[in-house]
């Protein structure tokens, strides 16, 4: 790197004046940011005006979509999906006009290129392919690397340019160049870098430059590789940045410039533009602090354009001076851009057009000002993460959910409505303001007039310059009418005819006003007392007065009397015409009985009014003497609702009277018999009190509760029908596995024996279980989230029972999990829901602000406790309701699944490239008991154990943790490091499970850590591939049950189940499906994985139909195998005399008589 000390080389000058005006005025996108230099720009028009849908395709749905900016070359557009397909379209009509594959996978990040021909695709597993351009045939691929690709395809002069991804780690990573027909040229290395994850590179003359994810910038000859310079972006400029945090965008290259952007966490991050000359970097430029960005710039004309703000979070683009840096105006959104803006230059003005990072993003398209000209949210609502391409008078952009837009200028013919005229009533001999409302429901008008006639005469006629597709303007007149009465007023748009509409007979509105004395005429509208009013009590009584006259009302007083009798009074300070106020007063009545309420309003007669005779309204009400009145609110089941366990059962009473009641008896049935009886000496008037006995049901299924309140009849009520409550509450077993991770504390153990092999009860059909997600097994059934559906699924059969839709669809893949308690169903996502276990009705919901993700519910002490990921907060909410108790703000995105115990509850957080938080918070309060702060991102889910808090973290660009700490107060005990993972520590025999790692950028593994001193114990070999990330073992009877994922990088679909030796890790038994959080149930292990659940089962002895049973059924099978119809099995010989024969169906029957 040198000092800047002449001007820019006369040729390169020269270069740069010839080649970018060539590149931008054609109306080809080639590659991403349109060319090799990324210069973004193009003169090829766009839409400016208003927008419409061209066409739209379908390419590939599941997984991720469409995650790469179209690609343009003459009449076809090409579209890179995340399954690996190329797609290509007429670039008009949206025709298909070939498909064809790559190496599969569900995220491919690298946009391709075109050149001579040719499409050239970058596929995620590291493989090259070209295809024919026109026919889609392949005409060679090439393996270069076992990392992956994750950054655009650059293409010169017959040479391909692309970076090894994030895939393998932290090593030594090669930019790569390929001649046009497959052989590679040569690689160039750099070393101790995570990679180049969208790091796509520039072609400047005869240098090939790029960025690192560390925040170097290298240039290189494109023919050879040769490194001609470098410099680090941190510390060797005049105006370096320390803190940049990650490169993860393109380079773009302009008059002498090279310009890129860095991201450290949303807070954080930086806009760069460094010198270049020549091959040599040039400390010339600025950098400028703007926030998260991964957005390429683009300059045009003293301005760079640039995106900024992660998902999960709002952003804003960006207009910064060029000579400067300063920031001349943000546009904000409510949504990261993470796109990079595509310009066209059209009259010689930029228009802006860039992409929101979230579900259900929009398009959208700025002027040079920064003003929106308009927004286009597409019909599906997919995540969009990359921005839009321009061709020909179009603009081209995917969305997560597979489809690719087309999108013109709208080719509708306005259609101006006048559809509102307002007041309708005026005063006589005063200028009244009147306004009409005009909307366009067709395409944008231009400037057009409003004229406002009273019969055959002009009021006035407005102009109102523009009103676009959709939009409505409101404009004003004043008119003094002379003369009192009902009069029709006429609104007319374009009344001159100069607007071209497509209905032309709907442009006038008449309109009847009322013309009045300008005088006031205040009435009592609404007389409101109470339901109920009671003597010795102060009761609220209200009534709402309207002024129904032409004029202010200057202050009066309002009157409100019992039979006769003033009572109390209240001021209101005016009223103006047309408007209406509520006013309240207090009284209290000695005696009860009949009374005739009474409001007079204006009771001093202070008001001249337009009529003086309407100023009164009474009515006639009854007053009781008050009394207690106990009623039972709520039964909750307050711990798991285990069989033969001690459960807890919280009985809330509450005194909704208005005599404090003295010493009254609350009593608690099950099943008709008594279980406890409780004395309250006293419960204040409207005052709550719970009360808490003990419960050890004998026997699972539904069982009616009971509470009475005043069971002995010794308080006298106000109402003495509402003292009693019954419920029914639903019990489980140990062995059943009703909460995420096993129970409220995520502990991941299970008491239940487990298979020894692999043998499979069922295997459901595709029925779209969400990748990744966990389920909870509980009353016969299997719960699962099937994205926008939770099903219920037979536990021995696999059948379908019931399917409830439910707004679970949450942002980034999520995969997060059901809970079970007490016969309900709890799952979030845009909204918490309750549901009823049986049927699938749903009981309540409560909408969150903003979408969970990964984090489920988890249920405790009868509450709710849910997150919102990028909302930032957990809530908790009434179990019976769904009311909101309180929420917690933490730092960064809450998404975990909570855990509980013993009246704390435990959360976790992370700020993206920043760290993460574990929490503890008092359950009763919300209120933060301590917070403890890891290296990395926490954004798993906790688990505890012993006075034990285990948390684990990801590291987005390295190896990841698990920490020990101590549940009282956060103090570290100890932390080991693993491969990065949101994988949630399972505690069992003394040690903890965990497993992590993300497949294509880093090992896969599984661990034993001893739970006291965190010594290892044992681990899986990364050769064996055996774990994952999004994965959270199960461990029972011995055995460790974890899953193999399938894809790479973000994959969330699992191809493999393994059961281990959960004292060495040996493997015991593996199936090559499913795997997904298993879970263990009554001797069952259940799983997930392609959308299908997986039953793994120990048949019992007798069951030799395999159905999970052992029945009458299993009678009729052995005497069948044992005459030869059907062959035998190991069950069948239920005497173990190694023969099947009518003695062993003999058996059977004995034990089913024995049973009955």
């Amino acid at each position: 790197m040198h000092k800047k000390i002449t001007l820019i080389f006369i040729l390169s000058a020269i270069l740069i004046i010839s080649v970018i005006p060539a590149a931008a005025l054609d109306s080809n996108w080639h590659q991403f940011q349109k060319d090799e230099i990324n210069i973004g720009v193009t003169y090829s028009p766009a839409p400016i005006e208003d927008v419409e849908l061209a066409w739209s395709a379908f390419t590939y749905e599941s997984g991720n979509g469409i995650d790469v900016t179209p690609i343009i070359a003459d009449d076809i557009v090409y579209i890179y999906a995340a399954n690996g397909s190329i797609w290509a379209f007429n670039k008009t009509n949206g025709d298909l006009m070939w498909k064809n594959e790559t190496t599969g996978g569900n995220l491919q990040t690298s946009t391709p290129a075109y050149g001579d021909g040719k499409i050239v695709v970058a596929a995620r597993s590291g493989d090259l392919f070209a295809f024919n351009a026109t026919t889609g045939s392949e005409l060679w691929n090439a393996s270069v690397t076992d990392k992956n690709f994750e950054c655009p395809v650059t293409y010169f002069d017959h040479k391909i340019y692309i970076g090894e991804g994030l895939g393998g780690g932290v090593t030594t990573k090669y930019y790569y160049c390929y001649c046009d027909n497959g052989t590679q040229l040569w690689s160039y290395p750099t070393e101790n870098t995570s990679g180049f994850l969208w790091c796509g590179a520039s072609v400047v003359g005869d240098y090939l430059v790029f960025a690192t994810h560390e925040g170097k910038l290298i240039s290189l000859y494109r023919e050879n590789g040769t490194l001609t310079d470098e410099v680090d972006l941190t510390s060797e400029l005049s105006f370096p940045r320390p803190d940049l945090g990650k490169v993860r965008a393109s380079v773009t290259y302009h008059n002498g410039y090279i310009y890129t952007t860095s991201e450290k966490g949303q807070p954080l991050g930086y806009v760069f533009k460094v010198g270049f000359d020549n091959g040599t970097f040039v400390d010339d430029g600025w950098s400028t602090a703007n926030g998260f960005s991964t957005s390429t710039p683009v300059v045009y004309d003293g301005k760079v354009y640039v995106g900024q703000g992660e998902h999960g979070f709002t952003g804003n683009l960006t207009c910064l001076n060029d000579s400067t840096g300063e920031i001349i105006w943000s546009y904000f959104i409510n949504a990261g851009v993470k796109s990079s803006p595509a310009i066209s230059i059209q009259d010689g003005k930029p228009y802006i057009y860039f992409t929101s990072a979230k579900t259900n993003g929009s398009l959208y398209c700025l002027n040079s000002d920064g003003m929106l000209v308009w927004d286009y949210n597409p019909p599906d609502s997919g995540y969009i993460l990359q921005g839009a391409s321009i061709s020909d008078g179009f603009v081209y952009f995917g969305t997560g959910g597979g489809y690719v837009y087309c999108l013109n200028e709208s080719t509708k013919i306005p259609d101006l409505i006048p559809t509102l005229l307002t007041p309708t009533t005026l005063c006589v001999n005063r200028s009244n303001e009147i306004t009409v409302t005009v909307k366009n429901e067709g395409g944008s008008a231009d400037s057009f007039n409003v004229s406002l006639k009273h019969n055959e005469t002009l009021i006035g006629i407005n102009t109102i310059n523009m009103l676009k597709a959709g939009e409505e303007k409101i404009t004003g007149f004043s008119w003094t009418p002379t003369s009192t009465g009902t009069f029709n007023l006429t609104a007319a748009v374009d009344p001159e005819n100069t607007i071209e509409e497509s209905n032309e007979t709907n442009n006038v509105k008449f309109v009847n006003v009322t013309v009045g004395i300008a005088l006031p005429d205040l009435i009592p509208t609404l007389l409101m007392p109470p339901p109920k009013i009671y003597s010795n009590h102060s009761n609220i009584i209200s009534a709402t007065v309207n002024n129904n006259g032409f004029d202010y009302a200057i202050a009066f007083n309002v009157s409100f009397g019992a039979d006769g009798t003033v009572a109390d009074t209240a001021s209101v300070s005016g009223l103006t015409a047309g408007i209406s106020t509520t006013v309240s007063f207090t009284w209290t009545p000695l005696e009860p009985g009949s009374y005739e309420l009474c409001v007079l309003a204006d009771c001093d007669d202070e008001i001249v009014e337009f009529n003086e005779t309407n100023n009164e309204r009474c009515e006639n009400v009854i007053v009781e003497t008050p009394k207690p009145d106990l009623t039972i609110q709520k039964i909750a089941l307050k711990t798991a609702g285990y069989v033969g366990e001690e459960n807890r059962l919280g009985v809330k009473v509450a005194n909704i009277g208005l005599l404090n009641a003295s010493l009254f008896n609350i009593t608690l049935e099950a099943d008709g018999m008594l279980l406890g009886e409780a004395t309250v000496p006293l419960l204040d008037a409207g005052n709550i009190m719970e009360l808490e006995f003990v419960w050890i049901p004998t026997g699972t299924g539904e069982h009616e509760l009971t509470a009475t309140a005043d069971s002995k009849e010794e308080v006298e009520e106000s109402n003495e029908t509402n003292n009693t409550l019954t419920r029914t509450s639903v019990i489980v077993t140990m062995n059943d596995w009703t909460q995420f991770h096993y129970d409220d504390t995520n502990i991941g153990f299970s008491p239940s024996i487990a298979p020894n092999t692999n043998e499979t009860l069922w295997i459901s059909d595709n029925i779209g279980v969400v990748d990744s997600t966990s389920m909870v097994i509980a009353d016969g059934r299997v719960f699962v989230n099937c994205d926008n559906f939770l099903k219920a699924i037979d536990k021995y059969t696999g059948e379908v029972l019931w399917n409830t839709s439910v707004a679970t669809t949450t942002t980034e893949g999520s995969w997060l999990s059901p809970s079970y308690h007490d016969g309900k169903v709890f799952i979030s996502g845009l909204v918490v829901y309750c549901i009823n276990a049986t049927d699938g009705s749903i009981i309540w919901e409560y909408t969150l602000p903003t979408s969970a993700c990964n984090g489920g519910t988890t249920i405790a002490d009868g509450r709710v406790f849910a997150s919102d990921g990028g909302g930032l907060h957990y809530y908790c909410l009434d179990e019976e309701t769904g009311e909101e108790l309180w929420n917690f703000t933490v730092s960064g995105r809450a998404q975990g699944t909570a855990a509980y115990t013993d009246g704390k509850v435990y959360f976790t957080s992370y700020l993206y490239g920043i760290g993460g938080y574990v929490y503890c918070v008092d359950s009763d309060t919300g209120t933060k008991m301590w917070s403890t702060n890891t290296t990395f991102e926490a954004c798993g889910s906790p688990a505890i154990s012993n006075g034990i808090m285990y948390a684990t973290t990801y590291n987005f660009y390295g190896n990841g943790d698990i920490y020990a700490l101590n549940a009282t107060n956060g103090s570290i005990l100890w932390n080991k490091t693993i491969q990065r993972t949101d994988s949630t520590p399972t505690i069992a025999y003394g040690n903890v499970y965990v497993c992590g790692g993300c497949k294509g950028s880093s090992d896969l593994q599984t661990y034993c850590f001893n739970a006291t001193t965190g010594e290892l114990i044992w681990n899986t070999t990364a050769s064996d591939k055996i774990g994952a990330w999004t994965s959270s073992v199960a461990v029972a009877d011995g055995k460790v049950f974890v899953g193999r994922i399938s894809g790479y990088g973000m994959s969330f679909d699992y191809a493999g189940t393994y059961a281990l030796n959960a004292f060495t890790g040996n493997v015991i038994w593996s199936y090559p499906e499913g795997g997904a959080s298993p879970a263990v149930a009554d001797g069952m292990v259940f799983t997930i994985g392609g959308g299908r659940v997986y039953a793994f089962i120990i048949y019992d002895s007798g069951d030799a139909n395999h159905d999970g049973k052992v029945n009458t059924r299993d009678a009729s099978t052995v005497l069948q195998m044992a005459v030869g119809s059907i062959p035998p099995n190991d069950e069948a010989d239920v005497n173990r005399d190694s023969k099947v024969t009518s003695l062993d169906a003999l058996m059977i029957m004995q034990v089913m008589v024995d049973r009955s």
